[in-house]
């Protein structure tokens, strides 16, 4: 991605882009010839890799693998939402838990090649996906569940399955059809006599093997949807793990922030506000530290490293979303205690479990981008950005630290470490900085934010600041945007790489047109 300086080798990113490609699996996508799990992070990689390097491999084998995925059986095709993993090489059987955090980086990674691709089937995905998450995985007060289990009335996924000939009781004998041939259902069935829904041709193929306006596809077969799914709520639903997590939480804050600016759709920010209100509310004690988890009251286990980095970071991404102050100045709160409680000051990164909880033989510092990323790797990425936004020195040196203490680590094998490289690429990298001097709800300010968020800009940041005494909380936080002023007493825009502005301009065309040369 950016040339390096330091420890961590220049080419590690070219390494890393190699490991996913040896990986890789060309008939289906994924990265494994076995049980092949979602990982959106690792796509995030890719796309950001291609960003840089214009490597077509790179976005060839990210979108293919959301396009399988999407297509599979891993997918709810009825309610929404993925499920923990595919039990063979074709997405086809999935183990048919639905966890919260994988929903959260799939909506990730599914917006960001919908900003490459433009392809309107990302955005399908991730409004089934969010509506899922809103229906089935929030608590009345905001916070999101944790998971849904496998199995209802002891069979794995019971649930889901269909037949031929429950679908055409439903839909009756000529919708049925169709749908079953969209959704490639047939009386012998694909698992154990019954159907799990795959769709294996598109829209348009569809349109003309039914001689069917393709303006038409979309509603037949949602109106079928809507059918089905109320068809199915009436089965036993697999159990609900209704534990509310600040880590998982913050992915998913992080996800619908940027849902609600690239899909320009309010209601996902106003959840992403509701789960952030809960968890300073209910998961953090009079101290301010954070707890592990809530369930029906809040959990005795204090957070760990992983909580403090997902929230933040939702935090940052929500700040992004509703340009409220406040988020910003919660997560400089929660930051000073990630330090403080985490910190290793001799060795460097971020212990598991903090300094003052039960004392350990020893106490690891977790790096490895499994199924969710690190806490150091998110941590990383939380400073480097911070680091930028507040103009913090410290902050500067903590992910610096950071990336010297792994180096050794992920210069052996990059691969497991995506969200370590995609921070260690933000951190060195150009930022993208728009300030704005205007008011969120001025039309020429919203008709901005929708053409610049439409752009896949992986080091961007945009800060809004209100004229006058009406932006007075950021510019105590941001005292640097106190200097930038409005001009003509219109909504103003700063386009900033590396601390440089360019002059101010009313103009929104010409930052677009700067950006889109760049």
């Amino acid at each position: 991605l950016s040339s390096n300086t330091g420890t961590i080798e220049t080419k590690i990113y070219g390494n890393a882009f190699d490991y996913f490609l040896k990986t890789y699996e060309p008939r289906f996508g994924g990265f494994s010839r076995e049980n092949k799990f979602p990982m959106g992070h690792s796509i995030s990689f890719l796309l950001r890799y291609y960003q840089s390097t214009k490597n077509v491999d790179a976005l060839e084998m990210a979108t293919y693998t959301l396009d399988k995925m999407a297509q599979g059986g891993i997918y709810d095709h009825i309610g929404g939402g993925f499920h923990r993993y595919s039990t063979d090489i074709l997405w086809l059987v999935p183990h048919f838990e639905k966890m919260l955090y994988d929903q959260a980086l799939l909506i990730t990674a599914f917006l960001e090649a919908y900003q490459i691709t433009k392809k309107n089937l990302y955005v399908e995905i991730v409004n089934e996906t969010i509506d899922y998450i809103l229906r089935d995985m929030t608590n009345s007060e905001g916070g999101f569940y944790s998971a849904e289990d496998a199995d209802s009335e002891n069979e794995e996924g019971k649930f889901y399955l269909w037949t031929y000939d429950e679908i055409i009781s439903i839909l009756g004998k000529e919708t049925g059809r169709l749908f079953c041939d969209f959704y490639s259902v047939d009386k012998k069935g694909n698992f154990e006599g019954q159907t799990i829904l795959t769709s294996k041709i598109s829209r348009q193929e569809f349109s003309i093997r039914n001689n069917i306006p393709q303006s038409e596809v979309s509603g037949i077969l949602n109106d079928c949807k809507k059918k089905l799914m109320s068809y199915r709520e009436k089965r036993v639903r697999p159990q609900l793990d209704d534990k509310i997590m600040v880590d998982w939480n913050g992915l998913t804050i992080s996800a619908l922030s940027l849902a609600s600016r690239i899909l320009q759709k309010r209601e996902y920010s106003n959840a992403a506000v509701k789960a952030a209100n809960f968890i300073l509310k209910n998961l953090r004690r009079k101290d301010g530290r954070l707890i592990k988890y809530w369930r029906n009251s809040p959990s005795s286990n204090i957070g760990l490293s992983e909580d403090y980095s997902f929230f933040i970071d939702g935090l940052i991404d929500l700040y992004m979303a509703t340009f409220d102050p406040k988020w910003l100045q919660e997560a400089e709160n929660l930051a000073h205690d990630f330090i403080k409680f985490f910190w290793d000051e001799k060795g460097g990164g971020f212990h598991i479990t903090p300094k003052d909880g039960d004392k350990l033989i020893s106490n690891p510092k977790e790096l490895y981008d499994g199924a969710i990323p690190s806490g150091n790797s998110k941590g990383a990425l939380v400073f480097s950005r911070l680091a930028h936004i507040l103009r913090s020195n410290d902050y500067k040196k903590i992910s610096k630290s950071i990336f010297s203490t792994f180096a050794d680590q992920v210069n052996q094998f990059p691969g497991a470490y995506p969200v370590f490289l995609i921070a260690h690429d933000y951190n060195i990298g150009v930022k993208t900085e728009i300030i704005i001097i205007g008011k969120n709800s001025d039309r020429a300010v919203r008709e901005f934010l929708k053409k610049i968020n439409s752009i896949f800009i992986s080091r961007l940041i945009i800060i809004l600041s209100e004229p006058g005494n009406d932006g007075l909380k950021i510019k105590q936080l941001l005292p640097y945007t106190c200097e930038l002023k409005q001009i003509n007493r219109k909504p103003t825009f700063y386009l900033c790489k590396n601390y440089t502005c360019s002059l101010p301009t009313n103009n929104i065309n010409e930052i677009i047109s700067h950006l889109l040369e760049n």
